[in-house]
């Protein structure tokens, strides 16, 4: 069975039922901190898309013609798009942005406006879900807690309302079990 990392570099790694057999590194010029695969494509956080098998870097997203997109991101090949969580470096505002597969340019972008959570926090995976669905983690560095968000979106679907959050859950801890009777 073959697996795909990612860190400083992007690699292949052969596993079998005794652990990892061996490693190639296929791209050392790449770093992200997580990635996604979709139909032999690997999507990194720092904006690049590279080839799942060869590690032959296809493209990469771009916020502006000098920037290069940041963050997590949910590529959905069904559709097209992939989608990416932005947010600049020193600031709680986020966006969505949606970029074309085919040539990875930028096809639209919806604010998410100002998080609040009271601790310095960042942005950690973002799925897609439903007809119109996104949902991302929040993560606190020092602290194993954070909070999820569900949207919908118009650049997921074309909805007539903009981006809106219609829920905030905070990381709750078990709920105790109840004394026998």
């Amino acid at each position: 069975m073959e697996k795909f990392g990612v860190g400083s570099g992007y690699a292949l790694f052969t596993v079998d039922s005794t652990g990892v057999t061996s490693a190639t590194v296929l791209n050392s010029s790449v770093s992200s901190n997580d990635l996604r695969y979709d139909k032999g494509r690997v999507y990194l956080t720092d904006g690049a898309v590279l080839d799942a098998n060869t590690g032959v870097q296809l493209g990469a997203f771009y916020i502006n013609s000098q920037q290069q997109a940041s963050g997590p991101v949910a590529p959905d090949s069904t559709v097209g798009r992939a989608y990416l969580l932005y947010s600049s470096n020193a600031s709680s505002t986020r966006q969505i942005n949606a970029y074309d597969l085919k040539t990875f340019v930028l096809k639209g972008s919806d604010p998410i406006g100002e998080v609040s959570t009271g601790y310095s926090s960042t942005p950690a995976a973002l799925v897609r879900w439903g007809s119109d669905g996104l949902a991302y983690i929040d993560t606190n560095s020092f602290a194993e807690s954070g909070q999820l968000y569900i949207l919908h979106s118009k650049l997921v679907r074309d909805l007539p309302n903009s981006l809106r959050t219609f829920l905030l859950v905070p990381r709750l801890l078990p709920r105790p079990s109840p004394a026998p009777r």
